[in-house]
């Protein structure tokens, strides 16, 4: 009996979604400029001079909804550290969590607006700013020696429809002392191109761009034929795999190099990895960065069918860049 209720459960696993595919409101990403900060703290450091060290900081979300046609409200809120992609509304002892909104408004369709509407707001080195801060280094055990990491949440949702069903999302930031001396400040990874193999053929370069914004310029994407396989791979630039040195709690240091992942999504067909790229194994064997996408079979769209995809490219200290591109079926 208990082998037939497990063969049942995983053949009722077959109905599930795949989270590879958007079908409805998502917030593909969060994106920070600067990735973090570096400062230079003393003894007698005050708060004061830690938010004259500090530039304003631009998040970004990316986000998509092909299920309904229309525009996002959307809000962002700086707080410390969020659990479950919300600002804690709790006191520790005499501690309460702070928390401010940064920035709210209204985008466009994030799928059909041609250009692509924004959704950012910025942080300011100011008192709010201030309060979370310290209010993150009383509540952390090492009082801020491996950095200060602080919360940025997203709430969004369609227009018009009810605010019990926004989608929340979290973007975690880092002020970090410049404890030891040659810690450096991480930068935002970034691709120089992506090429593309259709079943095999020889790989060309794949034009990123949305599919919005390709139709509104008169331009194709790259056309491929129901059932095809395309094999896709980033390409990676010089210098993307920054070295980074973090105090150790011997008062020595490590080196590292970051890894960069990338997260593969799109609107329709499905993906070999949904992941790729990442640390180097256990035996040393570097991960693969390409992915290969199998087109919707045939008989599963009956007209031509302009596809999205959403590339998130993350590595290993809080960095992240997103691009996007569209390959359009042939029935």
């Amino acid at each position: 009996m208990k082998r037939l209720a497990l063969l049942a459960f995983v053949a009722a696993c077959g109905n599930f979604q795949d989270p590879d595919i958007v079908l409805d409101l998502r917030v593909e990403a969060m994106v920070a400029e600067p990735a973090n900060q570096v400062v230079d703290i003393t003894a007698q450091s005050q708060p004061a001079d830690v938010l004259a060290q500090l530039a304003p900081t631009t998040v970004c979300a990316l986000t998509s909804d092909p299920s309904f046609d229309g525009g996002l409200d959307w809000s962002m809120t700086l707080c410390n550290t969020a659990t479950n992609d919300r600002c804690a509304d709790k006191t520790n002892g005499s501690n309460v969590s702070p928390a401010f909104v940064i920035g709210s408004g209204t985008i466009d369709d994030p799928d059909t607006t041609s250009p692509e509407p924004q959704l950012c707001a910025t942080i300011q080195p100011d008192a709010n700013f201030a309060d979370v801060l310290v209010n993150s280094i009383q509540t952390d055990p090492l009082m801020g020696l491996g950095g200060v990491n602080y919360s940025i949440v997203l709430e969004v949702g369609d227009i018009g429809v009810d605010p019990s069903l926004d989608q929340f999302a979290e973007k975690e930031l880092q002020v970090i002392p410049r404890i030891p001396s040659n810690v450096t400040q991480n930068h935002n990874p970034t691709i120089s191109g992506m090429t593309a193999s259709v079943n095999g053929n020889h790989a060309g370069p794949f034009a990123l761009g949305r599919c919005a914004d390709l139709a509104a310029a008169g331009k194709a994407p790259l056309i491929v034929n129901t059932d095809d396989i395309v094999r896709l791979t980033p390409i990676e630039p010089p210098g993307i795999h920054e070295t980074y040195v973090v105090p150790t709690i011997d008062g020595g240091s490590q080196m590292f190099t970051e890894a960069i992942s990338y997260q593969w999504n799109a609107g329709n067909g499905s993906f070999s990895y949904d992941v790729t790229g990442g640390p180097v194994d256990l035996f040393g064997n570097t991960p693969p960065l390409f992915t290969d996408w199998y087109a919707p079979s045939s008989g599963s769209i009956t007209d031509v069918t302009d596809v999205p995809f959403f590339v998130m490219q993350r590595d290993d200290r809080l960095g992240e860049a997103w691009f996007e591109a569209c390959i359009r079926v042939m029935p």
